[in-house]
């Protein structure tokens, strides 16, 4: 869910170009227009001028969003994928 945000966000960012700014400027002063709810509450709530890099909030909202603990358990979840009994797949 949030992998598409990112890059459905990313993308709409990349049809508009503005000359002599760089595109990962435009994403980091759109991203508040994009966020809702918590994650913008979220944003708000980091220290001013915390982030610089667009690569740099990405790996801040995967992290708060998608953290290892549970990037672990989907993937364990997906490992262990049966089929059950007579059930037709």
């Amino acid at each position: 869910m949030y992998i598409l945000f990112l890059s459905e966000f990313e993308e709409v960012c990349s049809m508009k170009h503005f000359l002599n700014i760089f595109v990962i400027v435009v994403h980091m002063k759109l991203i508040l227009f994009s966020l809702q709810d918590s994650a913008k509450h979220w944003m708000y709530s980091l220290v001013a001028n915390s982030i610089s890099f667009w690569d740099d909030f990405v790996k801040l909202f995967f992290k708060k969003y998608f953290p290892n603990a549970k990037t672990a358990k989907l993937m364990n979840e997906i490992n262990s994928f049966a089929q059950l009994g007579m059930k037709s797949f």
